[in-house]
């Protein structure tokens, strides 16, 4: 892997228990922020699928295609990042875990990764049909500068706050 997609990784990592809690905040009150959650988010994906369309230069004809898989590309590597912070805080949370649940936990902390890694590997191969050459070699660093972009914007909102 090269230094900047880790660094994505490790952002990516970063915030996704930001929005767990957001989203745990907003299951305790019915009616609650869930939905509101649930709208940031489309609104977040629609915004990066123009940055994408913008930072890739795709033609009308890739959009659909790409997206597609994009976005099924992005939940399910949401899945795995959910499913292995779920079972490693299940586990330390749990005063009398034996020791088969630590070593599930351990598994998919460390293998988080891979899993992630392979995912990715098979969007590669589908986007291959779709992008160029230019274009699949320019999408991992427009992913991280929409990460940035997103986090720059939201630092900036919350030091507007104090």
């Amino acid at each position: 892997m090269n230094k900047r997609f880790t660094i994505f990784l490790l952002i990516l990592g970063l915030l996704m228990p930001i929005g767990l809690m957001a989203q745990n905040a907003g299951e305790e009150r019915p009616g609650g922020d869930a939905a509101k959650r649930e709208q940031w988010f489309k609104e977040i994906r629609t915004k990066k699928h123009e940055f994408l369309i913008r930072e890739l230069e795709l033609t009308p004809e890739q959009q659909e295609p790409f997206f597609a898989i994009y976005d099924k590309m992005d939940d399910e590597l949401k899945a795995i990042n959910d499913q292995t912070r779920d079972l490693e805080r299940s586990v330390s949370k749990k005063a009398d875990a034996t020791d088969a649940e630590y070593d599930a936990a351990i598994e998919a902390v460390y293998s988080q990764r891979y899993r992630e890694w392979m995912v990715e590997s098979q969007a590669k191969e589908q986007f291959s049909k779709i992008l160029n050459k230019r274009q699949m070699l320019k999408l991992k660093r427009a992913e991280f500068k929409f990460t940035r972009a997103l986090m720059k914007q939201h630092r900036q909102a919350r030091d507007n706050k104090k």
